[in-house]
């Protein structure tokens, strides 16, 4: 529970059928998840006791999408190692695969979330009944359905991966007859060798070495919600699918990002963490100033008579624009109460909090876009104004990248069992990033043609460099020769020139004319 301390006091009671510290995980993946949605009716901690209509400020929202910004921004990629062959079939293919998956869209709107509650999974599935071509699929599943399953006496080492989803289901599969709905658990195992559970599972001893190569093992299962994790209680309802062997794959299908980790922890660490209350301090405040300032718009009356109607008889005041109100007597008064003049304290406290939320996670104004000429074009002023949000994201970077090789790496397998599909071992498909800030490419071109003119750069470097800032001069040899061909055509074009002009043949020798012959001997 130290893992999610900080949310302990929002989540309410945990699910009753899982263990204490995947079920504080889940609801800590929803408390988060509705603290990001900006949804009231789950995220209730602001309200007072007499408040009907509190404001909720999507300060979560903003902090997430901003961090989610620059996170593997512009994430693509590309191939490493490859003849120029082996890359374009491989681009291909795994371009089709993540056009045809959605992909990048998908991890992106998967990243966002995975920002707010922790982790974002990817599942890899292949499905041989399929067309060719189409038989590999990419999916990004719920991380509160996930649960990994490691090595006894060491958390961080998975041997096997489980998918726990609740399902509702007749009675009819139990021994106690059929009748009402019920809900089970849809329980899907993969376990590779080093699993207990694994059919050639060997136990580790010394001199003893471990098959690697021995393919993972799968498995689905409907069971009773009580003592699940369990295996001597456990009540297996259905079996949709006994453990059997995936032919060719060795890895796990599922591939776990964390947002932020902790030594020691598998799962990852909302980028909310710590900052909960300050959330209920901004939406408290911003409540507070929404009623004062209604109750000053509308105002509040007091008096010491009580109105009657025409028969003499007491009723109730009725205010309203263009209503006059008469009092009886020459004693009654009625006024209005003064109430807030101005709020301006209220919103300075309400942006001292929201600063402090945004600036725990490294986010300035610059990185939400609020920033002036001058230091947008310092850059020096930028890089210190952005330096926390683009060091944590770049940390993300690293963690997220280095995830998404593996996963690039393990998918040539997958092509190759269910596609046919075999690639160059040597090769690979890398992920990469854009530049996390703009670039002002007319000054980098201005700065480059002033190296270059000076004779600090060479050409091919000049070249190389403005393709870089996206001008698709094409491959600097080919611009070099095709500019000494052109020189080459001027230079023959002006001797032509030259011959016409000035009595020279295209070989550059003067032709003789009538005034240059000799002269006759005899005269």
């Amino acid at each position: 529970m130290a893992l999610y301390g900080t949310a302990a006091a929002f989540i309410g009671p945990l699910p009753d059928w899982i263990n204490a510290t995947d079920g504080a995980r889940l609801a800590t993946y929803s408390f988060y998840k509705a603290l990001f949605k900006n949804d009231n009716t789950s995220f209730k901690i602001t309200l007072r006791e007499d408040e009907e209509n509190p404001v909720y400020v999507p300060s979560a929202k903003r902090i997430v999408r901003t961090m989610a910004r620059y996170t593997c921004k512009g994430l693509g990629f590309t191939t490493e190692g490859a003849t120029p062959e082996a890359a374009a079939e491989m681009v291909i293919a795994f371009g089709d695969l993540f056009k045809r998956e959605e992909f990048f869209p998908n991890f992106r709107d998967a990243l966002e979330m995975g920002v707010a509650q922790g982790d974002f999974c990817c599942m890899v599935s292949g499905d041989i009944d399929k067309p060719e071509l189409s038989r590999l699929s990419l999916r990004f599943i719920d991380p509160g359905t996930y649960f990994p399953l490691t090595v006894v006496g060491d958390r961080t080492r998975v041997n096997g991966q489980m998918l726990v989803e609740t399902i509702t289901m007749n009675e009819a599969y139990v021994e106690n007859g059929p009748g009402t709905l019920k809900e089970y658990l849809r329980v899907q195992r993969w376990l590779k060798v080093t699993h207990p559970d694994h059919p050639l599972y060997v136990e580790p001893a010394p001199g003893v070495a471990v098959n690697y190569e021995v393919p993972i093992q799968y498995e689905r299962l409907v069971m009773e919600t009580r003592d699940w994790e369990d295996l001597t209680k456990r009540v297996i309802v259905k079996t949709e699918q006994p453990l059997v062997e995936i032919p060719g794959i060795l890895t796990l299908p599922i591939y776990h990002f964390r947002n932020r980790g902790e030594v020691g922890e598998l799962m990852g660490i909302s980028e909310l963490e710590g900052i909960e209350r300050l959330f209920m301090g901004i939406n408290q405040a911003a409540t507070d100033e929404d009623v004062a300032l209604a109750m000053q718009g509308l105002g509040i009356y007091v008096s010491n008579q009580r109105p009657v109607n025409n028969d003499g008889e007491p009723t109730d005041w009725v205010l309203g624009p263009r209503r006059v109100v008469q009092l009886s007597g020459t004693d009654g008064s009625f006024e209005r109460v003064s109430g807030v003049s101005s709020v301006v304290a209220s919103q300075d406290h309400i942006k001292y909090l929201q600063d402090m939320a945004e600036s725990t996670v490294g986010i300035s104004d610059v990185a939400l876009g609020q920033v002036d000429t001058q230091t947008a074009e310092s850059g020096i002023a930028l890089a210190l104004r952005m330096g926390p949000i683009l060091d944590e994201s770049t940390r993300k970077d690293e963690r997220i990248l280095s995830k998404l090789t593996q996963m690039f790496h393990d998918l040539k397998v997958w092509f190759d069992v269910y596609e046919g599909q075999t690639f160059d071992e040597l090769v690979d498909i890398i992920p990469t990033v854009e530049p996390k800030l703009p670039v002002d490419t007319d000054k980098q071109i201005t700065r480059l043609q002033d190296l270059y003119v000076n004779g600090v750069i060479g050409t091919i470097l000049y070249i190389t460099k403005l393709n870089e800032l996206g001008m698709e001069l094409g491959k600097p040899e080919d611009v070099m020769k095709a500019q000494m061909e052109e020189a080459a055509e001027r230079a023959a074009a002006a001797a032509e020139q030259m011959a016409a002009s000035g009595g020279l043949d295209p070989d550059g020798e003067r032709l003789a004319s009538e005034a240059e012959a000799p002269a006759d001997p005899e005269e």
